[in-house]
């Protein structure tokens, strides 16, 4: 653990962040609709979101409830307060679906390519979040724990507290991580290649770091096929501010690699024992992929993202698709979800999949121009459903498992101001007042550090991807720490800067003036010096 992260700075985040708030906005309303089997876990839940600035109002569920009884619950709860900011609301279900547990809506899925063997329905809780008929629209952030015990919740609930009170500062909190698998889907593979690219160049800007992995043969970023889910176990455990899966799913793991006559697997549900440790807790994963969010799943078991929600490191929130879901409306929706993780004046989980889910109602400049191009692959396709249709249902395929009141914590984007004069970089830190700053020479984001040592050519995936995999995920040139003081930092490079050097790039770690523990981060373009894409994608 940094030591920034010291006890008593921890206590005093904690006490500031609940007067910041309060002094901010109104109280933060929150309603837990809980099974009746755990109610101790609800009542710690309550305790724990009352002392962190929320009202809570708790309400039961008993045997015998439906979806129409809970939906009048949350919406008489809602109406009760209507001069409430509603941008503020949200909604816990902590139960299963199960019996005893908390009941979920299902809807019959309309387009054949969506239907999975016998299954010709969904399941959703999306209609929970609609507190007025007629509106298609999500009003209040919800998500659901399906725990099935009270020691679930509650070990969820310690690791929800960990993360919000005692979050460990360090560099993996810039970076985002995508682990794609091979699609399979022939034109629809061209359609995700190019937005994933489109959506990396528009959305993420160069203060983040991104990782990625591609379970693909013709891809440089490919690891050695004997140890794919080992690797997939690494990226996870090297922390991040996501952890996005692309690709193929089912309801107890993710997709698989198909290496001669053998397929490979990704991660699956057995899998996760090998998680041991993990830089810092990841706030959010989200499985763009089918049938991992099955919370449903008839004989009572839990789905892969359940399994994974409830593993000791695991991440506090989950959001995935809860049966066969569609390339398109896939990467639109993952497009929306990075925005909203990006977007500091969204500070809950809960609302950040609102937010996402909303997005995915109404169409924008962005959304057009991914139209542009999956519409006439629709057309040659004679897709059984309009790109509007596609979007509505996934609206309601994707849920959040999890808090929704679960506090998003990220370093300051452009809290780092850089600036260059001859070899000197100098920068500037918005609160931060004293500790450090890493900084690092890198390469651009479709180049590597040694793009010359590359051999994609190389005969052999194994022999091939052994060598290519860690060279490719190598962006630094050069890595150094320098002392912040008053806010301020310079540093005088001591060996030239390498010609494909593309920019320098900041993770600030200290204290403010209060004395409270932060982070934040910035970049500055060189300019001019990007280089080609060595993998030839």
């Amino acid at each position: 653990m940094h030591p920034y992260t010291s006890g008593m700075i921890r206590r005093l985040a904690i006490v500031a962040s609940m007067f910041v708030a309060a002094a901010a906005q109104a109280t933060p309303r929150l309603l837990i609709v809980h099974a009746a089997s755990l109610h101790d876990a609800a009542s710690s839940w309550s305790t724990y979101r009352t002392a962190t600035g929320w009202s809570v109002t708790s309400h039961e569920v008993g045997a015998g409830a439906t979806t129409s009884s809970v939906r009048d619950a949350i919406r008489a709860w809602y109406l009760d307060a209507p001069d409430a900011d509603a941008s503020t609301d949200a909604v816990l279900l902590l139960g299963d679906a199960g019996a005893g547990g908390i009941p979920t809506f299902h809807f019959p899925n309309t387009d054949p390519v969506m239907i999975g063997g016998h299954d010709h329905e969904y399941a959703t809780d999306q209609p929970y979040q609609i507190v007025h008929d007629g509106r298609a629209a999500a009003m209040v952030a919800l998500g659901r724990v399906p725990a099935r015990t009270v020691a679930e919740a509650e070990g969820l609930l310690a690791r929800i507290r960990q993360a919000e009170e005692a979050p460990v500062l360090g560099e993996w909190r810039r970076r985002i991580t995508y682990v794609a698998g091979e699609g399979g889907f022939g034109a629809y593979d061209t359609l995700l290649e190019t937005l994933f690219i489109a959506m990396l160049d528009r959305y993420i800007d160069e203060d983040w770091d991104i990782d990625v992995t591609y379970a693909s043969a013709a891809s440089v970023y490919c690891p050695p096929p004997s140890d794919l889910t080992s690797t997939v176990v690494a990226r996870y455990e090297q922390g991040g501010l996501l952890f996005n899966y692309i690709g193929h799913g089912h309801p107890r793991g993710l997709g698989s690699m198909q290496v001669g006559s053998r397929a490979r697997r990704l991660l699956e549900a057995r899998d996760l024992g090998a998680i041991d440790t993990v830089a810092g807790t990841p706030t959010l994963a989200l499985l763009t992929c089918c049938s991992t969010g099955y919370y449903d799943l008839p004989d009572g078991t839990p789905s892969f993202a359940e399994s994974l929600l409830f593993h000791p490191h695991g991440p506090i929130s989950v959001i995935a698709g809860s049966r066969i879901t569609h390339p398109y409306a896939n990467a639109v929706f993952q497009k929306d979800i990075t925005h909203a993780l990006l977007d500091e004046t969204i500070v809950t989980v809960g609302a950040l999949d609102r937010a996402a889910t909303r997005s995915l109602l109404t169409t924008d400049a962005d959304d057009a121009f991914i139209d542009s191009i999956a519409l006439p692959i629709a057309l040659a396709g004679r897709w059984q459903s309009s790109l509007t249709d596609l979007r509505r249902s996934h609206a309601r395929l994707y849920n959040l498992l999890g808090d929704p009141a679960t506090r998003l914590s990220r370093p300051h984007p452009g809290g780092v101001r850089l600036s260059r004069s001859g070899d000197v970089v100098r920068g500037t830190t918005d609160g931060i007042d004293t500790g450090e700053v890493v900084l690092t020479v890198e390469s651009s984001r479709r180049s590597c550090a040694a793009p010359d040592r590359l051999r994609p050519d190389l005969p052999g995936l194994e022999a091939r991807a052994t060598l290519n995999y860690p060279i490719i995920r190598q962006r630094r040139f050069i890595e150094r720490r320098v002392p912040i003081v008053d806010g301020r930092f310079e540093w005088t490079p001591d060996v030239p800067l390498p010609g494909a050097a593309a920019f320098v790039k900041a993770y600030a770690i200290g204290v403010d003036r209060a004395g409270l523990a932060t982070d934040a981060v910035g970049h500055l373009d060189l300019g001019g010096r990007a280089g080609k894409d060595p993998s030839g994608d």
